[in-house]
């Protein structure tokens, strides 16, 4: 009842954040449920879930990284694919454990019953409506379905602990452990996995955001890029619904056609010095005054085609510049943005890499091409931003799961 009014709730307030002018079909939320059930083919055809195999693989990790503490366990970070390695085949199994521990011990609890079931339980429920690719990043924040384990599981070992008849020492004692251990855990984790350029990025983001939204409160604006498109956000493009919801958003049409009465139009990346731009103070999101996308589009594409040879030719030419790697390709056929694309950056200095790729050596910003699309008509463009360190080398290419790469660069930036 409570995860039922929990989705009433989120759907009322996406239905009043859209203005009341989307269906409750239509809304994300909705659409989403629909595509993780596996309503969509597409979307399932194209490997959106998980084998089963894969899936339970996955979750016993998470399980385990949720039942014993980080600073016990090192956790070795988001699994994003199957894994031998040893520690995490030990966590998967430490994950087995505590599930059979938990629910073993359920079995003979007579205090508070329905309630430590409901807590295990509600979790496994939620998850296995959300079964997604196995290697998606984005989605490990499916630990948190997994919460009422490992708080089960302690319940029960505090119960039994008081039926021994220690409840004065077992409650202050097990504080004090816990407190202790997610102080260490909570320490551990923020001084070895936060990474700097996200946040760095995320602020700068959110600060042109906020500039952006006294501006157009109330006024028509054209998002010039697509609404699936979080490259300007980095991940975060539900925020740019909630930093634009006092406007009047709409979304650029695939032909770039300017809709009419069209007061600003926003643009992640800053295009045209000729263009007239609203907010020169902003770093990443720029705000402009009516002016076909299209035309700033094309702006941009004509200057990197005049910046010069290409640093690498292949299935696209490469350009670096203005800290990005940039994808271009004249006669742009579908199947040539279909495919994955792969980067792959080598450092100067490997303890610049997040503490997750130290081992490999190198960053992998690997994605699909929508996230950094940039093109207008036959002409396919992509422009992704490089990370602040010196870097020696870059790779990239497309690639199709389980083929292998169908092309491949090697590119060194100049000094």
């Amino acid at each position: 009842l409570f995860g039922v009014a929990m989705l009433a709730f989120n759907f009322a307030g996406e239905y009043y954040a859209l203005m009341g002018e989307t269906p409750l079909g239509e809304l994300p939320s909705v659409q989403s449920m629909f595509t993780k059930l596996g309503g969509e083919q597409e979307f399932v055809a194209d490997g959106g879930f998980a084998a089963w195999g894969a899936f339970l693989y996955q979750q016993s990790y998470r399980i385990g990284a949720a039942s014993f503490p980080y600073a016990l366990t090192q956790w070795p970070g988001p699994l994003r694919e199957p894994s031998a390695d040893a520690r995490t085949l030990a966590l998967a199994a430490a994950g087995w454990l505590a599930v059979g521990s938990c629910f073993i011990g359920l079995l003979f609890v007579r205090r508070e019953r329905i309630l430590l079931w409901t807590l295990a339980l509600s979790g496994l429920c939620w998850t296995l409506l959300v079964r997604n690719e196995v290697s998606h990043p984005l989605h490990d924040h499916q630990a948190i379905y997994y919460v009422g384990i490992p708080l089960t599981l302690a319940a029960l070992l505090l119960l039994a602990a008081e039926r021994r008849g220690w409840p004065r020492l077992v409650f202050p004692l097990a504080a004090g452990l816990a407190l202790a251990l997610f102080t260490l855990s909570a320490w551990q984790m923020m001084s070895t996995d936060v990474d700097e350029r996200l946040i760095q990025r995320r602020e700068a983001a959110f600060s042109d955001l906020a500039n952006i939204r006294r501006i157009v409160q109330e006024k028509n604006v054209l998002v010039a890029h697509s609404a699936a498109d979080g490259s300007s956000l980095y991940g975060s493009h539900a925020a740019l619904r909630f930093f634009l919801s006092g406007s009047r958003a709409r979304h650029a049409d695939d032909d770039l056609s300017l809709p009419p009465h069209t007061d600003f139009v926003l643009i992640p990346h800053r295009r045209d010095e000729a263009s007239p731009l609203i907010t020169p103070e902003n770093r990443m999101i720029f705000l402009y005054g009516e002016t076909a996308p299209a035309d700033v589009k094309r702006s941009w594409l004509n200057s990197v085609a005049a910046s010069g040879e290409p640093a690498a030719r292949s299935a696209y030419d490469l350009y670096l510049m203005d800290g990005a790697l940039v994808y271009l390709k004249e006669n742009c056929a579908p199947a040539d943005v279909e495919r994955r694309f792969f980067l792959h950056v080598v450092p100067e200095q490997t303890s610049d890499l997040p503490a997750w790729r130290k081992r490999h050596g190198f960053d992998n910003l690997d994605f699909p091409f929508e996230w950094w699309d940039a093109s207008v008509g036959d002409v396919c463009a992509a422009r992704v931003p490089l990370p602040s360190y010196p870097i020696v080398g870059l790779r990239t290419g497309q690639f199709v799961r389980g083929e292998g790469a169908t092309w491949e660069e090697s590119i060194r930036p100049p000094p």
